[in-house]
């Protein structure tokens, strides 16, 4: 059939006034998404709400896994000269970055979004710290810093006290001697900022461990320790709650020297003591552990808060010689997991995005007559925030 030109003319008024609906259309409309848009991936340091028009956004609120979080400053975003648009957009400042599997809630005037954190895009480096004081060259930690961990202890050259392995019927001379390890490592800068060479942190550290022989993993109702798959927050309140053995101590770390300050891994170099105790099943008292020592420690990169230590002090634990005649060296690596493995493994992602790996070494010598102990611990180190969330 033959198309006359009253046609044609009329096919060819319509195609110019989609286009010209498609071209003259206020440019960001499209883009007019109310909620939290862009939605925040892992290490994010702001979030962008695009409210409604005439929201009160005096009395914003924010909460993260549901919990207030920390907010620097929150402005509405100038739009773009030419842009139109309903929408309002609100930007949030965060003091800390967001996590991989968080959960936040943004809510003012009745109107309430909430959105879960994406991974971070391939390739993206981790933002540790979101506030310009704790952005320098050589140093990214944070003004206050916590993190939980789980994992093993093995204690192959120490003797059974170390470990509270007193029963020679429940671990033989040939059983590997391990336990399975949870607990939580904190710092604080009390003075000084990240760009000064003189720093002075306080730190604390809490170990539980429960015998591997003690832990029933062929049961009808294997416990979360013996689940990769387990959430860490499960796991955690296991080896919590059914410790055999507890140790803890607060360090004062004095930094005086850094190393290498242009370089991918500046250390800090610092004098310290520590004072803390050990507390075993059935002892009858809860044994001092002291020391006091100098040691370098890695604030930024891929080590970031790995540290090696050399130190003079006592451990009561061990009746043979006691006094301050003891060397005590740690040795402690803190690495980021690989991104491909990460990726591959479920088990890993249900950890959290700020998951890292550790293996520490503790050795405890009396150069005198006496025993010594040398103690290899291996495990996950994860972000508090994340560990807890759904667990019952």
């Amino acid at each position: 059939m033959k198309v006359g030109w009253p046609g044609r003319r009329a096919i060819l008024r319509a195609g110019l006034g989609v286009a010209c609906a498609l071209a003259c259309a206020p440019r960001g409309a499209a883009a007019q998404t109310q909620g939290i848009e862009p939605r925040p991936h892992d290490g994010a340091c702001k979030i962008t709400i695009s409210w409604p028009p005439a929201t009160d956004v005096s009395t914003v609120s924010l909460t993260i896994n549901g919990q207030p979080a920390t907010k620097v400053s929150s402005h509405v975003e100038a739009r773009p000269t030419g842009e139109s648009g309903s929408m309002e957009r609100f930007v949030i400042q965060l003091g800390e970055p967001l996590r991989e599997r968080d959960n936040v809630t943004v809510s003012a005037a009745g109107v309430q979004y909430t959105t879960d954190v994406l991974p971070a895009p391939p390739g993206a480096r981790f933002v540790e710290s979101c506030t310009s004081d704790t952005t320098t060259k050589d140093d990214e930690r944070a003004v206050f810093e916590a993190s939980g961990f789980v994992g093993s202890a093995f204690d192959n050259f120490a003797p059974n006290v170390a470990g509270g392995y007193t029963n020679p019927v429940v671990v033989g001379a040939s059983t590997v001697k391990s336990r399975w390890t949870a607990g939580v490592l904190a710092q604080y800068r009390l003075f000084g900022r990240p760009k000064d060479t003189y720093q002075f942190w306080l730190a604390s550290y809490t170990l539980h461990g429960v015998r591997t022989a003690d832990v029933n993993c062929s049961g009808p109702t294997p416990p979360p320790v013996c689940s990769q798959t387990a959430p860490s927050g499960q796991k955690f309140l296991y080896v919590v709650e059914h410790a055999s053995t507890l140790e803890a101590h607060i360090d004062a770390r004095f930094e005086f020297l850094t190393l290498q300050r242009d370089s991918e891994l500046p250390i800090k170099v610092y004098a310290g003591a520590r004072f803390g105790f050990l507390d075993l099943e059935g002892a009858p008292q809860v044994y001092n552990s002291n020391s006091l020592g100098v040691g370098v420690y890695a604030p930024k990169g891929v080590f970031r808060n790995s540290l090696a230590q050399v130190g003079w002090g006592l451990s009561q634990q061990f009746a043979s010689n006691p006094g301050w005649n003891r060397l005590k060296i740690n040795g402690l690596l803190t690495f980021d997991l690989a991104p491909g493995l990460k990726d591959q493994l479920e088990f890993w992602k249900r950890l959290g995005g700020s998951t890292r790996f550790f293996v520490e070494i503790s050795v405890d010598r009396n150069l005198q007559q006496g025993p010594d102990a040398v103690q290899t611990y291996v495990g996950l180190l994860f972000d508090l925030r994340q560990a807890f969330v759904g667990v019952r």
